[in-house]
């Protein structure tokens, strides 16, 4: 008995942080939903907390690169690039130049850059000649007057569910499943055989079942706001083949008039016509 209240005791102190974090999100995500097509929309707290619960990492905000510089000047004897405020560049940060390029240089074209001053820098076609500042792509040209030249650095793309490695927490949270469930049975065993009267547990026991499955089946019961086939607007179906000419789309014909119709009698006419005579009727009203 004491080994299994020490096993109690300590399953459910070191699971009880974790336990709390899930029940915690869990209760957070019922009540207010923070679905994400992608961990780069969680910005806060409880967004992150979404994939936490969900998908057993913490998603971290992707750094985005220095804001593109304009170029206001070159320096054609020292290759150099010169921005009128901060690049705020580093040394082996890569680039284009747009939407124009000074003499030497190839719009579109990726560079990288050597810092050579927090306002001035140098290209170079390779990573390894930035780094150590060799072979600078010589600038043949400078900025024309009323051309703008910036030195944008690519958008950093957000990362991925699967560039996350999710395995470790993973298997911490099936390995608390299985403890809490351990501890849970550890204490339902310790409840029974400590207590002398029984019937208080075996109650809660049958009131944990049954009103969970109590609440479920009376959610199955709520009004249904299906309508019935008569009440949806269908729309007219297009005619199809066959339907006759000066008939609407669909299958209900209307009634056309017949201009050869039988006149009603005529109270001035001696001899009214009988049933079986007929007067054709003019369409276009002659007599």
């Amino acid at each position: 008995m004491k080994k299994l209240r020490r096993w109690h005791l300590y399953l459910g102190c070191f699971f009880t942080p974790l336990l709390f974090l899930y029940l915690f999100s869990g209760f957070i995500l019922t009540g207010w939903p923070a679905e994400q097509k992608g961990p780069e929309e969680a910005q806060s707290f409880i967004q992150k907390l979404y994939w936490v619960h969900k998908h057993q990492f913490y998603p971290v905000t992707s750094p985005q690169p220095p804001e593109p510089a304009a170029i206001t000047s070159t320096d054609s004897a020292t290759d150099t690039l010169n921005t009128a405020a901060p690049h705020n560049y580093k040394t082996g940060q890569r680039g284009t130049l747009t939407p124009f390029s000074p003499g030497g240089l190839n719009t579109d074209e990726e560079y990288h850059v050597h810092v050579t001053s927090t306002q001035a820098f140098t290209l170079h076609t390779t990573a390894e000649d930035a780094t150590s500042g060799a072979n600078p792509i010589d600038v043949t040209g400078g900025v024309e007057k009323g051309f703008d030249v910036f030195f944008k650095p690519p958008a950093v793309p957000a990362r991925s569910v699967q560039s996350y490695n999710q395995a470790p927490f993973r298997l911490l949270v099936y390995a608390m499943t299985l403890g809490v469930l351990g501890t849970m049975a550890l204490g339902v065993v310790l409840a029974i055989k400590v207590t002398k009267d029984r019937r208080p547990v075996y109650t809660a026991l049958a009131l944990g079942v049954l009103i969970p499955i109590l609440f479920l089946w009376g959610g199955q019961s709520g009004k249904n706001t299906t309508s019935s086939p008569a009440e949806n607007n269908a729309p007219t179906p297009p005619a199809g083949k066959g339907t006759p000419p000066g008939q609407p789309p669909g299958n209900i014909p209307i009634q056309l008039p017949d201009l050869n119709t039988t006149l009603p009698p005529d109270d001035n006419q001696s001899n009214p016509p009988t049933a079986n005579q007929t007067e054709p009727i003019d369409p276009f009203g002659n007599p």
